[in-house]
């Protein structure tokens, strides 16, 4: 789960002249910084001057309540921080935090029923802070605490709907602009410190590089059809979780809009880069009446269907070794350097050859560099490449012997992209 910085700005005043007292940034202590959830204390954050104004700041988060310390110098001494349901309660005697109170509730009304709430929230103290955290108040209540008569303010007024600090989104996992995989599962972090999810208005949207738009999420739709695996969080803060049947189909970007009952709103948006894919490589099952396929089995990669070579849509399984190492090349030659992090001179990509006239002499470092590609297999024993230009396109040649016995790839490489590719044995 993840917090979300949040800015706490407080004015210093002296307690002798009322005047504003800078230069304490070094001086200020949180008294108390705790988990709102568990109640446990966390590392607190540092304070911080807008110039020489006596107006201090401290990125605080939204998970997080907690007492600032001023110094004896300054009135009032301290300060509070906390969502709605948080409250502090301050020593009538000495201003200091006062614990051990049994509250009480002078009057709470439900403001959309205009009736008294029946039962009451609850008030427990995070033990010994004079921090005490109401449970079972909603957006729609308005109501006064009363301390008893040794606190100062003995009363607190308390009304929801206009505290509202409004929803928050913090930043995603993985992180926006890095390079992800088609099934990568998105997190998004979400809060508002006034309202349950069930409050919130939630829109999901993601429109891709290639120019579509899909809705994720809405009240009124709920989860699109390809999004089963993806769900909201039980409770605030917490992930949005995105997970997309079939993976993504290019680079993502990922909007979100959040809305509260008082109206205020939250939304933002991030792309992430779409990475070159792992192939999966799916043994076939061996009886000991059948020897192993010399190179193992593979998915067919490359079937002609009039577009030219694309991935078989049948995914159909081969073991075939006058297909399994041509296509396995094929591939290695159709990747640019660098795509492998383990490997990164693997790969020549013949696509860049697309729009490439050749003079003499031009193909010999591209036959060369091609043939260099097929030999780092440790499969391949030999081969012969020709690049041969052919009405416009350039024809690669590539004929080999391979540890099972001699294959041959053609590959026509056309304005565009590739136009076609074959493998022989």
């Amino acid at each position: 789960m993840t917090s979300f910085p949040l800015p706490l700005s407080f004015p210093a005043y002296s307690a002798v002249t009322g005047m504003p007292l800078t230069g304490l940034s070094s001086s200020l202590t949180w008294l108390e910084y705790l988990n709102v959830e568990t109640g446990s204390p966390v590392t607190p954050p540092t304070f911080a001057e807008f110039g020489a104004t006596g107006l201090y700041f401290s990125n605080v988060t939204a998970n997080a309540t907690g007492i600032v310390d001023l110094t004896a110098a300054c009135f009032p001494r301290y300060v509070f921080y906390g969502p709605i349901y948080c409250v502090p309660a301050f020593s009538l005697s000495t201003g200091a935090p006062l614990s051990g109170l049994t509250p009480t509730w002078g009057s709470i009304y439900d403001t959309a029923s205009e009736t008294a709430v029946v039962p009451q929230p609850s008030f427990s103290e995070f033990s010994g802070t004079g921090i005490y955290k109401i449970t079972g108040l909603t957006s729609t209540m308005t109501c006064t605490i009363n301390w008893g008569a040794t606190a100062l303010p003995q009363y607190l007024d308390i009304d929801t709907v206009p505290l509202s600090l409004g929803p928050s989104i913090g930043t995603p996992t993985p992180t926006p602009g890095s390079t992800i995989t088609t099934n990568q599962v998105i997190l998004v972090p979400i809060a508002d410190p006034s309202y349950t999810i069930g409050d919130l208005t939630i829109i999901i949207v993601a429109s891709y590089s290639n120019g579509s738009t899909e809705l994720i999420y809405s009240p009124l739709l709920g989860w699109s059809s390809v999004y089963p695996g993806s769900s909201l969080p039980a409770s605030l803060p917490g992930d949005i979780i995105l997970t997309r049947t079939g993976g993504w189909p290019s680079a993502p970007t990922i909007s979100v809009y959040l809305s509260d009952p008082a109206g205020l709103e939250a939304a933002a948006d991030w792309t992430w880069v779409l990475g070159p894919q792992p192939i999966t490589l799916i043994s076939e099952s061996v009886t000991p009446a059948q020897a192993p396929a010399p190179y193992g089995s593979d998915l067919r990669t490359y079937l002609d269907l009039g577009n030219g070579p694309d991935l078989d849509p049948y995914m159909l399984i081969v073991s075939d070794e006058h297909v399994v190492l041509p296509e396995q090349l094929a591939r290695r030659l159709m990747m640019p350097p660098g795509t492998l992090a383990y490997a990164p001179t693997a790969g020549f990509d013949l696509r860049t050859l697309a729009n490439t006239y050749l003079v003499n002499g031009d193909a010999a470092p591209i036959q060369t560099a091609i043939a260099n590609q097929c030999l780092a297999d440790e499969r391949v024993q030999s081969v012969n490449v020709a690049v041969t230009p052919i009405k416009g396109s350039l024809n690669v040649s590539i004929k080999g012997m391979g540890s099972a016995g001699p294959f041959g790839i053609v590959f026509n490489v056309g304005n565009e992209s590739i136009n076609s590719l074959s493998v022989t044995g």
